[in-house]
């Protein structure tokens, strides 16, 4: 009964973050609209213009800020020891397998890519997290940045004003749906992760054992070769978040 609640409170708080972030994404497009209309960049480029502005700018910027919030887990995990497996845009992934870099094909249900790394050695029942993990949204919020400067300095090119505005508010919105902890769907955010961990030594266990496990994966090392204690089971409570619950699984 205990654990058919508490499945029933995760799927409320999937919802709930689901709703969250949708309201997060027309926020953004709203205050968007709003910004062209009061600065007459809609009356200069026209609305069928804006329809199209919209719509490019959009599909580009997430590719960006997701190559960058990506490309900033990396740089995180390489300021703190972390050594490069395998680097997903999409379902594109560039993975180094016996030293040498190949171009292979995965997707992940929630996730638009995925930076993962072999963490530093386990010692004295700690790790580096922090900087790995929060190393996407710090990336997005220099992007923001950048965008928004590109934005002032061709002010007076309304499309192209108009057009880096809108990958500003899109990285904020993206900063927001990773940063603010909340479970997406099935997947823990960035936000999320860095909670857990910060609450409970074992969640960070979890998070290096999953590391691990995938950077031997990488090097076809077979499951039954990799260490024991690896595979022992989280407490209950440890699998009430996503990193315990997939060693469990």
């Amino acid at each position: 009964m205990c654990q058919s609640m508490e499945s029933k409170r995760h799927k409320t708080r999937g919802k709930v973050a689901e709703i969250f972030t949708l309201l997060i994404y027309l926020a953004m497009g709203v205050c968007h609209g709003v910004y062209c209309i009061r600065h007459g960049i809609l009356d200069q480029i026209g609305l069928l213009s804006y329809y199209v502005l919209l719509l490019v700018g959009i599909v580009a910027f997430l590719y960006i800020h997701i190559i960058l919030h990506e490309l900033g887990h990396l740089i995180g995990g390489r300021l703190t020891g972390y050594r490069f497996v395998s680097f997903r845009i999409g379902s594109f992934m560039w993975i180094r397998r016996n030293g040498k870099l190949s171009l292979a094909k995965y997707s992940l249900a929630g996730t638009g890519g995925q930076c993962l790394m072999d963490p530093p050695e386990w010692k004295k029942g700690k790790i580096p997290f922090l900087l790995y993990n929060a190393g996407g949204v710090l990336m997005n919020l220099l992007a923001c940045l950048v965008f928004f400067a590109a934005a002032f300095l061709l002010g007076q090119i309304a499309w192209l004003h108009a057009f880096f505005i809108l990958g500003g508010l899109l990285g904020i919105a993206l900063m927001l749906v990773n940063g603010i902890p909340m479970q997406v769907g099935s997947a823990d955010n960035d936000g999320n992760n860095i909670k857990h961990m910060r609450q409970s030594i074992q969640t960070v266990r979890c998070f290096w054992v999953q590391l691990r496990i995938n950077a031997e994966n990488a090097k076809n090392t077979r499951i039954k070769d990799m260490p024991e204690e690896w595979f022992l089971l989280p407490s209950d409570e440890a699998m009430q978040n996503g990193l315990c619950a997939a060693v469990g699984v």
